[in-house]
């Protein structure tokens, strides 16, 4: 059976400095070795995360939301969780998690934009939906 896909590749290839952050995260997936991953939920909780010697940094939906005086389940606005994980990035030389909840869109299409926004942000991605 053939494929159906018509696209070409992405214009812009993965940078390598993000593709090495997902394959260090990836590698520390191992079998019977959990990964524990702390929550940050700003760029100084990233830090101090990443001082105390995580090896990659998760961000919990709840915990940003609630740092900027909003609720959980997508009611952070879209722009400030974009830059929240900028700052945090900016800040660790570690993988960093997004919890993405439910896309932060109704449509498939508007989900993928979402990602590939995401992706942009050189973070690796984690949905919890």
């Amino acid at each position: 059976m053939s494929s159906s896909w018509t696209g070409s590749a992405p214009a812009n290839p993965v940078p390598k400095a993000q593709h090495d952050k997902a394959l260090q995260f990836a590698r520390l997936h191992q079998p019977g070795a959990p990964l524990v991953l702390f929550n940050a939920w700003d760029a100084s909780s990233a830090r101090v995360v990443t001082e105390a010697g995580a090896c990659a940094i998760g961000t919990g939906s709840q915990a940003v939301a609630s740092a900027h005086g909003y609720p959980d389940g997508q009611q952070l606005p879209w722009p400030l969780v974009l830059a929240n994980l900028q700052r945090i990035v900016a800040v660790v030389g570690l993988p960093v998690t997004l919890d993405l909840e439910a896309g932060y869109a109704r449509d498939p299409f508007d989900v993928a934009r979402n990602v590939r926004e995401v992706d942009r942000k050189s973070t690796r991605l984690n949905s919890s939906h």
